[in-house]
C-alpha cells in the first residue's frame, strides 16, 4: 500500500491548522497569522522540498548555505542523525535561534512530522523552508543503502560513490532480497563539514 503523497498530507494540515486559527486563536503567538490559501499553494510547489540524493550532494560539495534541522526526540538523535543536523523539537521551533532569512532544511522519520513543522514556519514568515522527502527513511533508502540494480552504470557508479561517502552501501541483489533493514550507521560519516557551528564556551571570571 502506498504512502500518501505529501501534498495531500500538508492539505490536510494546512486545513487543520486553518480552523484552529479560526476558532481557538494561535497556540503560539499572538502574532502568528496562517493564510491557507498562500500556504497551499506554495505546499505544492517542488522547490519546498530535497531530495536526499540532492542533501547528501550539497553535503559533499561543501554547500554552508543553509540550517539542516533534525525534528526528532533527543534519544533518536543521538543513535544517528544526518550529518551536520542540529535538534530542535517542533514545539521549540519559534523559540529558537532559527532566523527567519536563512534557508532552512526540515527532516524528521518521515514527511508527516517535517510537514506540520513546515506550515508553522511558513505561517510565522520564515522565508525559504524545505522538507527533505521521505525524511530520514528517504535519506536511508536513497543515501545509505540504495537499490542500484535498475541504474544505469553511470548512475550506480555514483550513487555507490555517495553511500560510501556517508558509510552506507548499497544493496547487493541478496541484501535486497532480505526484509529486514540494514542498521544505520555509525553517527561519525565522512563528512567534516558542519552546518551550524557551536557557540564558543564562555570563559571564567579570574580572580574578584
Amino acid at each position: 500500500m502506498k504512502k500518501p503523497k505529501i501534498e495531500l498530507i500538508l492539505a490536510i494540515l494546512l486545513l487543520f491548522f486553518a480552523v484552529i486559527a479560526l476558532f481557538a486563536g494561535d497556540p503560539y503567538s499572538s502574532t502568528l497569522k496562517i493564510n491557507p490559501m498562500e500556504l497551499s499553494l506554495n505546499s505544492t510547489k517542488g522547490h519546498d522540498k530535497v531530495t536526499p540524493t540532492e542533501l547528501a550532494e550539497l553535503l559533499i560539495a561543501g554547500d554552508q548555505e543553509y540550517v539542516l534541522v533534525d525534528l526528532r526526540a533527543e534519544e533518536e538523535y543521538l543513535q544517528y542523525f544526518i550529518p551536520g543536523a542540529i535538534n530542535i523539537s517542533p514545539m521549540n521551533l519559534l523559540n529558537s535561534e532559527l532566523m527567519k532569512n536563512q534557508r532552512i532544511i526540515l527532516y524528521s522519520s518521515d514527511d508527516l512530522e517535517s510537514g506540520k513543522s513546515w506550515i508553522l514556519l511558513k505561517a510565522a514568515k520564515y522565508k525559504d523552508v524545505r522538507i527533505l522527502s521521505g525524511g530520514l527513511d528517504g535519506w536511508k533508502n536513497n543515501v545509505l543503502y540504495p537499490e542500484i540494480q535498475a541504474l544505469s552504470e553511470n548512475e550506480r557508479s555514483k550513487i555507490s560513490q555517495i553511500s560510501f561517502h556517508f558509510g552506507g552501501q548499497p544493496k547487493s541483489d541478496a541484501v535486497g532480497s532480505q526484509t529486514v533493514s540494514p542498521d544505520l550507521p555509525k553517527i561519525q560519516a565522512p563528512v567534516n563539514v558542519p552546518l551550524s557551528k557551536p557557540k564558543p564556551a564562555r570563559k571564567k571570571r579570574e580572580g574578584c
